[in-house]
C-alpha cells in the first residue's frame, strides 16, 4: 500500500511540472539543452517548446486575467485570442498548494528554427496553445535551462531582439539555481 501511495505522489509531482493546456498538440520528450536546440532547429512551422524549472519565489503568480471579477477569464492565450467570448476551459486543479509553486514554466515561441518569444507562467496558470504543436521537455536540468536562456540574451539588436533578451533574462532570474545567480552576475559587471 505504501508503494502505491508513493507512486501516486510521484505522478502528481510530475504532473504539476507540466502545464494544463487546451488546444495543444502536445509531445513530451526527455529534457536537455541539446534536445531543446534540436527541437528548435526542426520546428519549421509555428510552435511552442517548453519545460519546468524550479522557481525562486514560490508565491509569485504569472498568469493572465481578462477580468478580475470573472474567474472564467483566468488563463493565458499563447496565440492570438479569436474573440472576447473565447474562454480557457482547462479543468481546475484537484489540490490547492499551501506551500506555493515549486516550479514555473518556460515557453518558447519558435518558427523556422528561430526562437521568437520567451514567456513564463506559474504552475497554476491554464494555457491555450492556439492549436499549435507544443514540445514539452521533462526533467530539464535547471543549469541547462539557464544556459540555454543565456544564449538568447543579446546586448544589441532590433527592438524584438532586445525584448526577447529581457524576457530571457527575467526567466533566468526566476530560476532557483546557482547557475542563474552566476549568469546574472556576469551581466551586472
Amino acid at each position: 500500500m505504501r508503494t502505491a501511495g508513493l507512486w501516486m505522489m510521484l505522478a502528481a509531482g510530475l504532473a504539476a511540472q507540466q502545464p494544463r493546456m487546451q488546444n495543444a498538440k502536445l509531445e513530451t520528450r526527455a529534457g536537455s539543452e541539446a534536445a531543446v536546440r534540436q527541437a528548435i532547429a526542426a520546428q519549421t512551422s509555428p510552435g511552442w517548446i517548453g519545460w519546468a524549472a524550479p522557481v525562486t519565489k514560490p508565491h509569485s503568480q504569472m498568469c493572465c486575467y481578462s477580468s478580475w471579477n470573472d474567474v472564467r477569464d483566468f488563463g493565458c492565450w499563447m496565440e492570438t485570442r479569436m474573440s472576447s467570448a473565447d474562454q480557457i476551459r482547462v479543468p481546475a486543479q484537484d489540490a490547492v498548494r499551501l506551500e506555493g509553486n515549486t516550479h514555473f514554466f518556460v515557453l518558447l515561441r519558435v518558427e523556422n528554427g528561430v526562437v521568437q518569444k520567451v514567456r513564463t507562467f506559474s504552475q497554476e496558470c491554464p494555457l491555450d496553445a492556439g492549436s499549435l504543436p507544443v514540445v514539452w521537455f521533462t526533467n530539464m536540468d535547471p543549469a541547462a535551462s539557464v544556459s540555454f536562456l543565456a544564449s538568447l540574451v543579446r546586448a544589441e539588436g532590433a527592438s524584438e531582439v532586445r525584448k526577447m533578451s529581457q524576457t530571457a533574462m527575467n526567466a533566468i532570474a526566476l530560476h532557483k539555481h546557482p547557475a542563474a545567480e552566476r549568469a546574472l552576475e556576469r551581466w551586472m559587471k
